[in-house]
């Protein structure tokens, strides 16, 4: 029993300080598109995170699951980086927790670098973690 807890603890420790690692990496865009969350509303940080020029998914889905996150957890709070990958020079990913009043929103931010600067390409969003944080991010400090 003592064993689990220390080995959860280490898991979430480890994700911690990963995490502050990775805050410098967030590009601004992802920044800018929270800050309007706070200020506005969740309109206003999908106007932001889209890039004039590129496809744009169907937001009326990732819209809905920050909504309902709204209507089960309370008022956004902030948001916490786990994971930034890189997965090459134009290419990156961006694991996000996005924490309100009583509990947490899952998503992952796909990154595009077309004309020197970082674009979001893509969000997907769920309250369930395991449907959006890889094996890899489970299985740290193990």
């Amino acid at each position: 029993m003592i064993q689990k807890m220390f080995l959860s603890l280490s898991v979430v420790w480890m994700i911690i300080v990963n995490a502050s690692n990775h805050d410098a990496l967030v590009p601004q865009v992802i920044k800018d598109g929270f800050k309007k969350y706070r200020m506005k509303d969740i309109n206003a940080a999908l106007d932001t995170w889209h890039h004039p020029g590129f496809p744009s998914q169907d937001d009326s889905l990732t819209m809905d699951t920050f909504l309902s996150a709204q209507k089960v957890y309370g008022k956004y709070q902030e948001f916490e980086v786990v994971d930034y990958v890189e997965l090459s020079s134009r290419n990156a990913l961006v694991y996000i927790i996005v924490n309100y009043e009583r509990g947490p929103l899952f998503s992952l931010f796909t990154l595009y670098f077309p004309d020197n600067k970082w674009v979001v390409s893509r969000i997907t969003v769920s309250l369930d973690a395991q449907e959006i944080f890889p094996d890899f991010i489970w299985t740290r400090g193990k």
